[in-house]
């Protein structure tokens, strides 16, 4: 993390002048102490380009304006950064001089009017049926290899969970056969009933990590570089995972996340149900409107789609006897 290395009366010189990257060293500090660690490198990533573009880590926050933004923009494009890359980057900018807005360091107005902040459409990163059974066809000999599938299928079975969420998964968050968490990115909380598959790899990892943690992935909580180190040699594993199986296609930590919804969308689960098994928080219509809903569909659906992927099954039976329907209320009882 970057951290302005100046004597006291030059970070006192810094602040007066209100600049930004001594601004944003002082608000990614206040991040890092409430765990927002993806955000703080979100941030990073994008002073760290803007500092490279202006040749200095000093931009007062005064001569931010939309002249600047559309010269850095074009700058990043002109380095080999994609569309998408490019809209993060500026994201991460303007939220950070919103911040600074709110605070009272500089004037209100909008210099990111005239650059794109959006999401273009990328190439379709979810498996098929066909790809999704040659994996499944493919072992690995590995130990943690086969790990790294166990996390993958896992994943899948649960509604995409992202791999941050798996990796920091306690077996205090397992109850009565339905698993409970709040997504680290959103704070959004889940419950979803655990298919004969989730509970197959459950068993295998049954007390055999530490500190309470379901996957031997992380010995202690929040640290992260133990948590970037397992994210990469995850992604290595899938790697070598979907080459074996012969996928035209890298295997990511994001595939089992993509090729769960994209599955669900394929095989007419409601785009409602995708985004509450998803948490999404962009889709604020559909999710004011799932707040109210039982977990039920969401269990039918997840319960239609395991079937089909795994055991080739198709047809309309509902979950397995005991299924208790969980209002939104569920939301007290979810375990951080």
């Amino acid at each position: 993390m970057y951290i302005c290395n100046m004597e006291t009366n030059r970070q006192k010189k810094c602040m007066v002048k209100k600049d930004l990257f001594c601004y944003a060293e002082r608000e990614m500090k206040q991040l890092a102490d409430i765990r927002k660690a993806s955000t703080v490198r979100n941030y990073m990533t994008a002073l760290n380009a803007l500092a490279q573009y202006l040749g200095r880590r000093s931009l007062p926050l005064d001569d931010i304006d939309r002249q600047l933004m559309q010269d850095f923009e074009q700058w990043l494009q002109h380095h080999g950064k994609c569309r998408n890359t490019s809209s993060a980057y500026l994201r991460s900018l303007k939220a950070l001089f919103n911040r600074a807005v709110d605070a009272g360091l500089t004037a209100e107005r909008n210099p990111f009017r005239r650059v794109f902040t959006g999401n273009t459409h990328t190439v379709k990163r979810g498996l098929s049926r066909s790809e999704f059974k040659r994996l499944l066809a493919c072992d690995m000999d590995n130990d943690r290899q086969r790990v790294a599938i166990d996390i993958f299928l896992f994943s899948v079975t649960v509604c995409g969970m992202p791999f941050v969420d798996v990796a920091h998964l306690r077996w205090s968050q397992i109850k009565d056969g339905r698993l409970f968490y709040h997504r680290r990115k959103t704070g959004e909380c889940l419950s979803v009933l655990l298919e004969p598959e989730a509970k197959e790899i459950l068993r295998r990892y049954k007390g055999g990590g530490a500190n309470g943690y379901v996957f031997p992935l992380l010995a202690e909580a929040d640290d992260e570089k133990a948590y970037r180190n397992a994210l990469s040699r995850y992604n290595r594993c899938l790697r070598r995972w979907g080459q074996k199986a012969g996928l035209q296609r890298h295997l990511t930590s994001y595939v089992a996340r993509h090729t769960w919804a994209s599955q669900a969308n394929e095989n007419d689960i409601p785009i409602s149900v995708i985004s509450q098994g998803l948490t999404h928080t962009n889709l604020r219509t559909t999710t004011n409107y799932i707040a109210s809903l039982s977990t039920y569909k969401l269990d039918y659906s997840n319960h239609r789609l395991i079937r089909l992927l795994f055991r080739g099954e198709r047809g309309t039976s509902a979950p397995p006897k005991g299924h208790k329907i969980m209002h939104s209320s569920y939301k007290e009882d979810c375990i951080i």
